[in-house]
């Protein structure tokens, strides 16, 4: 008769020592710890230079804005010494700050912008570019003709200041 086969043990090796064990242990324990720690480290890594370009992005923003206004005042100011002095010198100043007005929106227009923000941007532009297209073509001066003016340039700034806002 055959001989059965011999069943073979599965031998599983002790550690030889209590101290391997809990070396052991320990790693099984500490790796999985390892690995969160560095995700943990990657991902604050990660939303501190997304805090930091926020930032920027604002304090830009925030510059920009304030040359617009810059912008809105100067061409106030150039619009009402032309109007007053009617030297046509004068008018070149005036073209200078809508320049500079047009340059400062389209520097604004570039950055990530909320659907109302541009919407207000370009509100803004529209305004200030029929304002000074009327400035430029009408020929009374004096201070009389700059004063029809007036309500123009005061919706221009609540416009400029609800936009910075």
């Amino acid at each position: 008769m055959p001989e059965p086969p011999k069943k073979t043990k599965l031998r599983y090796n002790h550690p030889s020592s209590f101290s391997s064990l809990l070396l052991g242990g320990f790693l099984l324990v500490v790796i999985p710890l390892l690995g969160g720690m560095y995700n943990m480290s990657n991902q604050l890594e990660r939303m501190s230079q997304e805090g930091r370009r926020s930032v920027k992005i604002t304090e830009e923003a925030t510059l920009i804005s304030r040359q617009i206004a810059e912008a809105t005042l100067s061409l106030q100011r150039a619009a009402g010494q032309y109007y007053v002095l009617g030297d046509p010198a004068l008018l070149r100043r005036l073209e200078k700050s809508h320049l500079q007005f047009l340059n400062s929106v389209g520097t604004l227009r570039e950055m990530p912008l909320e659907t109302k923000q541009a919407d207000m941007l370009d509100e803004l532009e529209t305004r200030e570019s029929s304002l000074f297209h009327r400035l430029k073509t009408r020929r009374h001066t004096g201070a009389e003709g700059f004063e029809v003016f007036k309500s123009d340039f005061e919706h221009l700034h609540i416009a400029v200041s609800e936009m910075t806002d």
